[in-house]
């Protein structure tokens, strides 16, 4: 792969937008219509990888998502959303754990809010997210907003 763009092409998601937690509150919801896909972090502004203390290349995941959220009148409610900041990961991790499944996939159904900044015991700050999360097959997919025993917030 000769950079980072050719490794988020997906059948279904190629051209859809990024959705960004900028803002608190800013929430996606919908249904993954891809594989979700594992790729290195890159380093800012670059095609290197980002590596850990110990030298291993940090990992995200890519879902593609069909929304009712539309950005525009040309947008079909498609978004690529990446799965990559730490307390991001855990939420997923721990709401998939919640609801009983073992990992994620096409059919599934996710809704991730950006609750704001969380201070860390290092004294930085990090974003913290609620996720909700139902597997295919289970009945409360397609629920318009999944009960609050359901969300795991990291």
């Amino acid at each position: 792969m000769s950079n980072i763009w050719d490794a988020l092409s997906t059948p279904d998601g190629d051209d859809a937008p990024v959705f960004r937690f900028t803002n608190a509150g800013d929430k996606i919801r919908g249904t993954i219509i891809d594989d979700p896909t594992v790729l290195p972090l890159r380093e800012f502004g670059t095609d290197k990888p980002k590596l850990d203390r110990n030298g291993t290349p940090v990992m995200q995941v890519l879902l593609v998502l069909a929304t009712e959220q539309l950005d525009g009148d040309e947008h079909d409610g498609r978004w690529r959303v990446f799965i990559d900041k730490a307390l991001l990961k855990r939420a997923v991790a721990e709401a998939i754990k919640k609801a009983g499944s073992d990992g994620m996939g096409v059919g599934d159904e996710i809704s991730i809010t950006f609750d704001g900044l969380k201070e860390m015991p290092s004294g930085r700050s990090a974003k913290s997210f609620t996720v909700s999360f139902s597997p295919v097959g289970d009945p409360w997919a397609g629920a318009a907003e999944l009960d609050d025993d359901s969300s795991v917030t990291a």
